[in-house]
């Protein structure tokens, strides 16, 4: 009897236990919920606005600018109601979710700037810009909105220069024949080559200094006496008041 009161006091204590530590775990996973949405709630009457940012800023292996297209941080820009009183910026953000409280309830305008890597490594500089991001959002009161706003290269025209060099008297009657594909396009645009210099080249030039930025498929043949000497085909990319430059040497 003595043996069996024992064990029952045993099982009580060891279930009291459990109980506890379910309580105190409760507890604390409440205290760590409320904490967090004190953290961005504590504004009475405003809203938390959430941004998850998506880079689809490519940095391509083919005919690009020396400007480095990689991503080294963001900086946001946020408009509300009333733009005089309801804004905010974040600069110099690396991480691809950020958060922001206390945004008066309304419609938001978000904008997102992709900057790459300091340039030379100077710990002054921010960077340039090379992609954008934009999104309105609406913030209702006392809540978490969360959105995504995906950040593409800047829109605008670039420079592309093609230069193709050969030795001086190698090449009997030398020519170039090429064309360039916007990419998602079937339509191939000639490309217009200039002998330098004029009436005895020794090299064939073709500069556009207002191509729209994208993707593009070049298709470039050296022909001498119209037989095919050499040739290539190349992706290009070109970047928004970037210049893109290839010099291609015929041996």
């Amino acid at each position: 009897m003595v043996r069996i009161e024992k064990n029952a006091r045993i099982i009580l204590l060891t279930l009291l236990s459990v109980l506890l530590a379910v309580f105190f775990i409760s507890c604390e996973l409440f205290q760590r919920d409320f904490s967090l949405q004190d953290e961005l709630l504590h504004t009475e009457g405003k809203g938390v606005l959430v941004l998850q940012l998506k880079d689809n800023i490519v940095s391509p292996k083919t005919l690009a600018p020396a400007l480095t297209m990689e991503i080294g941080s963001f900086d946001i820009y946020g408009e509300g109601p009333d733009p005089l009183v309801d804004k905010f910026e974040q600069r110099g953000i690396t991480s691809a979710s950020i958060s922001q409280a206390a945004l008066t309830p309304g419609e938001w305008f978000i904008q997102v700037d992709a900057r790459n890597p300091n340039i030379d490594g100077d710990p002054d500089s921010n960077g340039t810009v090379i992609g954008r991001g934009e999104t309105t959002v609406q913030i209702d009161a006392g809540a978490v909105t969360t959105t995504q706003i995906e950040v593409i290269p800047l829109s605008g025209s670039g420079e592309l220069n093609l230069v193709v060099q050969w030795t001086k008297g190698s090449i009997a009657d030398p020519n170039v024949v090429s064309s360039l594909t916007a990419a998602g396009s079937s339509t191939a645009i000639p490309l217009t080559f200039v002998g330098h210099p004029p009436g005895n080249p020794e090299q064939y030039t073709y500069n556009n200094p207002n191509l729209e930025a994208g993707y593009y498929f070049l298709i470039l043949q050296f022909l001498s006496g119209g037989d095919l000497v050499w040739g290539t085909a190349e992706a290009v990319r070109i970047v928004a008041g970037e210049l893109t430059e290839q010099i291609f040497q015929i041996n």
